[in-house]
């Protein structure tokens, strides 16, 4: 079973809802992160070693990455991609 069908995502409204509660769960958690944390070096997913400050940025970089490829594929189909800003 994948998870959009385990999180039962089938429309834009549940995927937002999810990402809200998933959101919510990790504004809980992540303050409980000690701040010495962030520059100990460990294994992301089991795999990926480097300092927590590196991985989450390595995060952020991906997430953008990815972001504008799909802009520039929606383009190259001939769709308007929504504006950035809007969910």
């Amino acid at each position: 079973m994948s998870l959009h069908e385990r999180l039962q995502i089938r429309q834009k409204a549940d995927l937002l809802r999810v990402w809200d509660e998933q959101t919510a769960k990790l504004d809980e958690i992540f303050v409980q992160i000690p701040p010495h944390r962030f520059n100990e070096v460990d294994k992301a997913f089991g795999q990926w070693e480097g300092r927590g400050t590196d991985t989450i940025q390595y995060a952020i970089d991906n997430e953008i990455h990815h972001r504008g490829q799909g802009y520039v594929y929606l383009r190259a189909l001939g769709i308007a991609p929504p504006p950035f800003w809007e969910r």
